[in-house]
């Protein structure tokens, strides 16, 4: 059974990496058109698209209580990885923001309503002076938010869930709500 935050950050790390393999494979066969059997094809340069273009890499830093390294503008395909030089646990949620929704309002949201109000993208967690395994992948266009829903105070071993039954209760203070977001853009 799963039991410390740990575990079940690696369970839904290991869940959120699967389905966005699924979705690139699935992109790829929708976007190959197989090799053309035009007699002058192999006379022609290649040209790149952007599903071909290699996607870039950027390193989110956690101090307590912040988040350092990422840019107000990502290009789609640009993947995340989260390495923690705080004195707590951390984590990197990345949600994307439904259109008619602002920043500056949906910080101010409950977990539950953020859960609720947006589209998870992606989970990474990092212990102190760790780097989280694996990365997140921004494959939309939009406006996104990294948030971390850690209790201040907290321990690499205690749990956190991410889903709508399981938030913080409301007598503890979260990261976020002390100022540990950024928003940005993909596009």
């Amino acid at each position: 059974m799963i039991g410390s935050w740990r575990e079940k950050s690696q369970v839904r790390l290991l869940i959120v990496t699967l389905t966005g393999l699924l979705m690139v494979s699935c992109q790829a066969a929708d976007t190959y058109s197989g090799p053309s059997h035009d007699a002058q094809a192999s006379d022609r340069p290649i040209a790149q698209s952007p599903s071909m273009a290699v996607p870039s890499m950027i390193e989110i830093v956690a101090v307590d209580y912040r988040y350092e390294g990422i840019p107000a503008k990502l290009d789609i395909g640009t993947r995340l990885s989260l390495r923690n030089e705080g004195a707590e646990p951390h984590e990197v949620v990345i949600l994307r923001l439904r259109e008619d929704t602002g920043i500056e309002d949906f910080v101010h949201l409950s977990e539950r309503e953020m859960l609720e109000g947006a589209e998870t993208i992606g989970v990474l967690v990092a212990s102190p002076d760790q780097t989280a395994e694996g990365t997140i992948t921004i494959g939309e266009a939009g406006s996104y938010v990294a948030v971390c829903f850690v209790s201040v105070g907290a321990d690499a071993d205690d749990e956190h869930v991410h889903d709508n039954s399981a938030a913080a209760p409301p007598t503890q203070v979260q990261h976020y709500a002390i100022g540990m977001y950024a928003s940005f853009a993909a596009g």
